[in-house]
Formats: structure tokens, sequence, C-alpha cells
């Protein structure tokens, strides 16, 4: 039931940044309703396409990417988001040269190579952690829904502060980083 009204209400956040970012996007190029935004554009040329007025902390991305906190945030500084185009050329060239620029290719390349690590990373700590608090040796796959649906008996301490537990696919860099580091405080808690 938990998990059920949480979807819902992300997908919903979710829907409404999306059409935010797009009237936002279409009011920047002038074009009349909502437009698609060329994501990977705004990633590949960060100094000539980007987003002023989003919350402090909180990167430019596709809303499917963020968590509740993030979405909400974002929905409350509306008024204040713009996008800013200074090479408005850049939006009409389709060639996959525009799209993923040469010098940025590898920069991309690392970057996934890097989260998909550490994800696992967290992971395999998480399952580890869960393990031991079962009593058992070998590591054992976290139910996140079963955790989501029961904090009062299922919850984890330890972690860095501000983080909140949940799969690691959730979470940046940065996050998985400090999770990575503190992994020896991490505990998790099993009361039934």
């Amino acid at each position: 039931m938990y998990a059920e009204k949480w979807n819902a209400r992300i997908t919903d956040l979710r829907k409404q940044v999306e059409e935010l970012f797009e009237k936002k996007y279409a009011q920047a190029i002038k074009a009349k309703g909502p437009v698609s935004i060329p994501y990977p554009l705004f990633q590949s040329h960060v100094e000539d396409l980007y987003v002023e007025g989003l919350p402090e902390g909180i990167p430019f991305r596709r809303p499917s990417t963020y968590g509740i906190p993030r979405l909400e945030r974002i929905l409350l500084a509306k008024e204040r988001i713009r996008f800013v185009i200074k090479k408005p050329e850049l939006l009409t060239l389709t060639s996959p040269e525009v799209i993923q620029p040469r010098s940025n290719t590898p920069v991309k390349e690392d970057w996934n190579i890097r989260i998909t690590k550490l994800r696992k990373q967290v992971e395999e700590i998480f399952n580890t952690k869960f393990a031991q608090a079962l009593g058992l040796s070998e590591a054992v796959k976290v139910p996140y829904p079963v955790f989501e649906s029961n904090p009062e008996y299922l919850y984890v301490e330890g972690l860095p502060e501000g983080i909140p537990f949940r799969s690691p696919t959730w979470f940046g860099i940065p996050r998985l980083e400090r999770i990575v580091r503190g992994s020896s405080k991490i505990k998790f808690v099993v009361k039934k």
C-alpha cells in the first residue's frame, strides 16, 4: 500500500517537474507550448546551455533521476527557474557530434563506469550488513520495498547525515562515496 502511494506520488511529481521544465524551456527558445528538452545537449554544453534558479545542490537533469524531496524543492522554486540559451545554434544541430562531442565522450564513459562501480559497492555493503542483522554469514539481497513499508521494524542506522536509506540506484556519485567512506558505522536493524 505504502509503496503504491509512493509510486503514484513520485510519478505525479516527476510529471509536474517535466511539464515545468518544458514550459520554461519553451519560454527560453520563444516557442509556443511546451517543448521536449534535449537533455544530452545541456549535459555536453554546460557553458552555453544551462538552467538558473534551481534550489541549491540540485543539478539540472531529467526529472526521472530525482527523488521526492528534490522534486518538491524544484516545484517550490518554480518561479525562479529559467533556461539560459547562450548559443541557440546548438539547438538546431542534430548531428551526433553535437549530442555527444568527442571531447566529452570519455568523461561520460568514466562517469558511467564510476557510478556503476560505486552503486555495486554500496549494494554489496547493504547486502552484507542486512545479512549480519539477520545473523547470516552470506550476503542477502535487501528487499527495499519491505523496508519502505515497515520503517518501525526495519531500518538502517549510521548512514551519513542527510542520506536516507534507499536502493543505491537512487544515489549520485557524492552520496555513494559518502556511504562507502562511512560504511563501518552502518547497521541494519531488524525487529521482526
